[in-house]
């Protein structure tokens, strides 16, 4: 068989085949990743939604069958010991070391944490129950910790010397209006409507309404958060985008934020989907112009599911 000649220079054909596949598969990659992400995070937010549904109204409905005096507010009824007991209890949204020992469940990370972590679950009300697969894992320092998405909030005016008291840290959301860097804050549950309207409001006289909303702050692990800069591109006739700076200077609303049981708790850690004293998250770009990564705020909703029911009269 006669040899191939081949010219002084050239590149064999296998080379040039497999140079080929890897750009290809370089520009056809990226996309697919971003089709996978899209989907991972959709599937995520679907899923958040359907479960945060399923307890907004379970929840309401076993607030409306509770025994509670028939002037009460919406607000006291969710500090009542009959809520806590039977319903919700908001000083169990964040489980941390420091609640686990006293509680008698093993620290994370130690031989029987999770039989003994899903026992204190299976003696929390339903409504804790129902929320548990919303938590995330994360720390503060060297405390550990399961909690619901949010801010962390320092609690007050519990002696914490007990199981039943809870964390020492409560969850409050933020949520920012982009065109003025205002944030306003809510509870993770709240009235469904601030107003009082005729035959909707809590107390019987007023209609004995149970109309109560869930919150959960969903922010995305893989993108990232952009804003308008209020520039018109002449070309495509668009304003043009930027993304949002996790430095960015912030107002709190201070009527919602003074409405929170608690004070905004320092949080140490610089980086996570959940950052920051106001829990708005922190994530790292690409390198800009000087070499350096840029701190940006992930992708971020605030999801909400409610449900009404009247209450019942018990004579």
């Amino acid at each position: 068989m006669d040899a191939v000649e081949r010219k002084p220079g050239s590149v064999p054909d296998d080379r040039r085949t497999r140079g080929a596949v890897l750009a290809e598969f370089a520009l056809i990659g990226f996309l697919v990743w971003l089709l996978l992400a899209g989907i991972l995070e959709i599937g995520r937010a679907l899923t958040v939604q359907q479960q945060l549904q399923h307890a907004a109204r379970t929840i309401t409905r076993e607030m409306a069958r509770l025994p509670l005096p028939p002037d009460i507010s919406f607000a006291a009824a969710l500090e009542r010991t009959e809520f806590r007991a039977q319903v919700l209890d908001l000083g169990f949204l964040v489980i941390d070391s420091g609640l686990l020992a006293r509680c008698g469940v093993p620290n994370f990370g130690e031989a029987g944490h999770e039989q003994a972590l899903d026992a204190l679950f299976a003696a929390r009300p339903i409504g804790n129950r129902l929320l548990r697969p919303l938590m995330i894992w994360d720390h503060r320092g060297a405390d550990q910790m399961i909690r619901y998405p949010g801010a962390l909030l320092l609690r007050s005016g519990v002696p914490f010397s007990s199981c039943e008291d809870g964390s020492r840290y409560g969850v409050g959301i933020a949520e920012v209006e982009s065109a003025t860097g205002t944030v306003r804050w809510h509870g993770v549950v709240e009235p469904h409507s601030t107003s009082v309207v005729a035959l909707r409001a809590f107390p019987l006289a007023s209609g004995g309404w149970v109309g109560l909303r869930l919150n959960y702050p969903f922010q995305s692990a893989g993108l990232i958060a952009a804003e308008s800069t209020g520039v018109i591109d002449p070309q495509t006739g668009r304003e043009t985008q930027r993304l949002v700076d996790a430095d960015r200077v912030l107002v709190d609303d201070e009527a919602s934020l003074n409405a929170l049981s608690g004070t905004l708790a320092p949080v140490a850690g610089d980086g996570g989907v959940y950052a920051g004293p106001r829990g708005l998250g922190r994530l790292y770009s690409l390198p800009d112009e000087t070499g350096e990564p840029s701190a940006v705020r992930p992708f971020r909703r605030l999801l909400s599911a409610s449900a009404g029911f009247r209450r019942e009269i018990f004579l």
